[in-house]
């Protein structure tokens, strides 16, 4: 029975641990190294893909393997099948990704339905996982797509917005918490209004209190 109070109070201890951490896939920020096809390298943070600035679950369609999928012409692939319906579609988040690569950035892999609709452009990815065996899958990814990032430097950060066509190498380096920024140094924890105005309370001088 003594030892019911030492269980309850580590039981408690325990479990606001585990709520005040959150999971590192959950509002997680990416930092790396960004080099692009002008051999320009930049360590960046902030970043994320596509329109929609994503980290998690962004698509990206089977890179066709048959020649009776596709037709070559020089730089130009058309596809015979229409990606959305016909390719299987990975949905890749970048806590599982060690480095993305865009090996062919002049080359476009073209789908148009019929004439009278407009091209729908496509480039090869290069995805190297997180795991053992840095395993290396091919996709295809709309063409349009950009990088978003913060490019960091001695003055600070330098907001960017880099094509896929324009990277030739972009390494996950890691990631931290937006709860908690311990693991990348250049960047300044922001604090919550509500702890600014707890903070202003407690720090009333002495001689402003009122008298008892």
């Amino acid at each position: 029975m003594k030892n019911i109070p030492i269980f309850i109070a580590t039981l408690t201890v325990l479990i606001l641990i585990n709520w005040a951490t959150p999971p590192p896939k959950d509002g997680a920020i990416f930092y790396g190294t960004l080099t692009t096809q002008q051999d320009n390298t930049f360590k960046v943070d902030e970043i994320s893909i596509g329109k929609a600035k994503k980290t998690k679950q962004i698509p990206m369609y089977e890179r066709p393997k048959k020649k009776g999928k596709i037709q070559k012409n020089g730089n130009k692939i058309m596809l015979i099948i229409n990606p959305k319906t016909d390719l299987a579609i990975t949905y890749i988040d970048l806590n599982e990704v060690s480095e993305i690569n865009i090996p062919k950035p002049d080359e476009k892999w073209v789908y148009k339905k019929e004439k009278g609709y407009r091209e729908i452009e496509y480039i090869e990815i290069v995805v190297i996982s997180k795991n053992i065996r840095k395993t290396k899958n091919r996709y295809l990814i709309k063409r349009d797509t950009d990088v978003y990032c913060s490019g960091i430097n001695e003055a600070g950060k330098e907001e960017k917005k880099v094509p896929l066509a324009a990277i030739n190498r972009l390494i996950i380096d890691g990631y931290y918490s937006k709860q908690n920024d311990g693991e990348m140094p250049p960047v300044k924890k922001m604090k919550p209004e509500k702890r600014k105005k707890e903070k202003a309370q407690k720090k009333v001088p002495i001689s402003k209190q009122a008298p008892e």
